[in-house]
């Protein structure tokens, strides 16, 4: 064996010996854990949530209805079967749809999509799915069949109205697609919803109808960019706390051992075997951690996903599945974004430790040597920070940019970062000043110089309060500050100088010359002179009117 190197048997005793230390002392261990169980929950279960959002919204853009065009009528009302067969008579490529909301016998809410595969224009998924002749013909012909999403095939089956159904994976939550004479059954209509084409065909369209391109329309995954940004922001944020509580950890656990690496080193453990060895025992522990902090994060995800999915479907009128729908890189994902905090918390332990003399690892005096330069570094890492951050403020000032929520996120976290980075030394700075100060004081200059002592210790825990605090203090001043001007604006929209409301809603409209609609009139004319045509002067509902100023209808 040559010289500076160790058997297994010398890296396994070591390790032993290293990880001995939390049995005498299983409060560390248990901090150690609770930060990255915490710390990788948190953010597990917010990537959880997102990446089932995601697929969702994947499932739903695959629609044909993302990527074609749609022709309607210009006064939103539905279109008639004539309407379609003139524009296909002239030889326009245009294909019928019709959507609806359709109840089934659990009370579950299904969004009922009917096409005509004959004419669905060959660049939608679902035209590509009916491409075969068996398939075409069990979709037009009794008793058919509908496709809907995998997560309502077991209602859907219960009901007797629908046809024979297949589950399509590729369908979003919440959808079932059939022949577009079924649709008009199951919802009871007779008309058509709108009309369909591929955005690189021309058309040649009567007045009252309007195209609208498929490109004009926000797909549903740009719709709760911002929402999903968010949490991630918030999962993040999560994770950066959880690991500033690991580092104090590791911090005050490198502190108590300082005897017990002395004491290897001087038996002949070689600098690189200990390294090893703490690295190993940052490995394990980081495994359990982000094992249990993924498990758990999982579980969180589940129970908040159904809440987010209501959220945003009153936001944003999007369907997410309220089961996970997590991929095979999430997984991974969590347990690299877990581990690499942990070595990166670590690795300022693993780096004073190699490079302090043998000599001096029991010393504290040889800690407070080194603080010094590390303060001086801690500030430059922090005004670099701030830099950034002034950078991307005035950017987001004087360029507007696409990314601007994500590029104002990056100037918080570059603000914050490098606030909490200044703390330690200006606290060092704060404490020297007032020590020299009070040189004729002993006493207070003695507790002064235990506070400096004590700052390497100290540091990490106040930088972790500094952020969670302008964190708590930011997110509520942003909810409340929102909360306020959304109940402002409520009140200028909501409150008028008179409202004219009928006593009952079947009440017929006021006649021509009537004395009501003369009174009323007169009543309106008074109450806002200037804003008369706000108010439709041939159609004012109701026999029985009420005329009051500066009340809000309830």
């Amino acid at each position: 064996m040559r010289p500076g190197t160790a058997s297994p048997g010398v890296l396994r005793t070591t390790w032993l010996t290293l990880f001995s230390h939390y049995r005498r002392h299983p409060g560390q261990l248990a901090m150690l854990l609770l930060g990255l169980w915490v710390a990788s929950a948190l953010w597990s279960g917010v990537q959880a949530i997102n990446a089932s959002a995601r697929d969702s919204y994947a499932r739903a853009e695959t629609l044909f209805s993302a990527s074609l065009d749609s022709v309607t009528r210009r006064d939103n009302q539905p279109l008639s079967l004539v309407t379609y067969l003139s524009l296909r008579r002239a030889g326009e490529p245009v294909s019928p749809l019709v959507e609806g909301d359709l109840t089934l016998s659990d009370g579950t809410s299904l969004r009922v999509i009917g096409i005509d595969p004959l004419t669905l224009p060959g660049e939608s998924g679902l035209a590509r799915q009916q491409s075969d002749a068996a398939s075409l013909r069990d979709w037009i012909l009794p008793p058919h069949r509908a496709r809907i999403a995998p997560e309502n095939a077991d209602a859907a089956r219960a009901d007797s109205r629908l046809p024979p159904l297949e589950a399509d994976p590729s369908l979003p939550p919440g959808t079932l697609v059939t022949d577009i004479g079924v649709a008009q059954r199951l919802l009871g209509v007779e008309t058509l919803s709108r009309l369909v084409v591929a955005p690189e065909q021309s058309l040649a369209l009567p007045p009252t109808l309007v195209r609208q391109s498929a490109a004009a329309l926000a797909s549903p995954g740009q719709l709760t960019d911002s929402f999903h940004l968010n949490l991630t922001a918030m999962g993040l944020l999560a994770l950066i706390v959880g690991l500033f509580i690991v580092h104090a950890a590791l911090g005050l656990a490198l502190e108590q051992r300082l005897g017990m690496l002395r004491t290897l080193r001087a038996l002949g453990v070689p600098g690189h075997t200990l390294i090893i060895a703490m690295a190993l025992e940052l490995l394990l522990i980081g495994l359990l951690g982000a094992v249990l902090g993924i498990v758990s994060g999982v579980v969180l995800a589940r129970l908040l996903l159904p809440d987010v999915a209501a959220s945003l479907d009153a936001l944003y009128d999007t369907d997410v599945a309220s089961h996970l729908s997590l991929p095979w890189y999430y997984w991974l994902g969590g347990l690299a974004v877990t581990l690499g905090g942990l070595f990166s918390a670590g690795f300022g332990m693993l780096w004073r430790a190699a490079r302090l003399d043998i000599l001096a690892l029991g010393k504290a005096q040889a800690w407070r040597a080194r603080l010094h330069r590390q303060l001086r570094l801690q500030a430059g890492a922090g005004t670099v920070l701030l830099g950034v951050a002034l950078w991307l403020g005035w950017r987001l000032d004087h360029q507007p940019n696409p990314q601007e929520l994500a590029l104002g996120f990056a100037m918080v976290a570059a603000l914050l970062l490098g606030a909490s980075l200044w703390l330690p030394p200006l606290l060092a700075g704060s404490l020297g000043l007032l020590s020299r100060r009070l040189r004729s004081h002993p006493r207070l200059q003695w507790a002064l110089a235990d506070l400096q002592l004590q700052l390497p210790r100290l540091q990490l825990p106040m930088m972790a309060l500094l952020l969670a605090l302008s964190a708590n203090l930011g997110v509520g001043s942003m909810v409340g500050g929102f909360r306020l001007t959304f109940l402002d604006w409520l009140d200028q929209r909501l409150l008028a100088d008179m409202y004219v409301r009928p006593r009952k809603p079947s009440t017929p409209m006021w006649p021509r010359g009537s004395k009501a609609r003369t009174r009323s009139r007169h009543c309106w004319r008074h109450a806002m002179p200037r804003r008369r045509d706000l108010m439709p002067r041939d159609r004012l509902p109701g026999a029985h009117w009420r005329c009051s100023a500066s009340r809000r209808p309830r």
